[in-house]
């Protein structure tokens, strides 16, 4: 697809000036700050009062700090995480190695392996799905480079 440049802009017109809806002193707009200020400090002061609903922003960072990452261990899931991420990596680079037009066969041969051999062990039909398009995907280019 081919970008062109941005072309003619057209004319511009000339800028109005727009209608103060306050008057010329602003003090509506001061005073609402005040307001708003005021407010503002009578319900600090009611938070401060240090009671037990209060809650600190280190008693937040804590709380945070005690939930589990997604990619932490629990039932089993790293393993799994970090093979998805290893696959990732290879198809990156199958398709940089497309892009290129030079693609190892070795490349190919070891990703069908590898979703040959993990295929089997997902309990999910969908992932199931996608790895056996990827593995057929893989056999389709390493038989396309053997024909040339």
């Amino acid at each position: 697809m081919k970008i062109e440049g941005p072309g003619n802009t057209g004319k511009t017109g000339s800028a109005k000036k727009a209608k103060r809806a306050g008057g010329a002193s602003g003090a509506g707009f001061a005073q609402s700050l005040k307001g708003g200020a005021d407010a503002a400090s009578e319900e600090s002061a009611a938070v401060s009062g240090g009671g037990p609903a209060s809650v600190s922003s280190i008693d937040l960072i804590l709380a945070i700090q005690g939930v589990g990452d997604a990619t932490e261990d629990e039932g089993g899931r790293r393993q799994p995480v970090e093979w998805g991420r290893d696959l990732l990596d290879r198809l990156d680079a199958i398709r940089l190695g497309l892009l290129a037009g030079r693609i190892s066969p070795d490349r190919l041969e070891a990703l069908g392996e590898a979703l040959a051999r993990e295929r089997g062990k997902t309990d999910d039909p969908e992932l199931g799905r996608l790895l056996k398009d990827i593995e057929l995907r893989a056999r389709v280019e390493l038989a396309k480079f053997r024909q040339r």
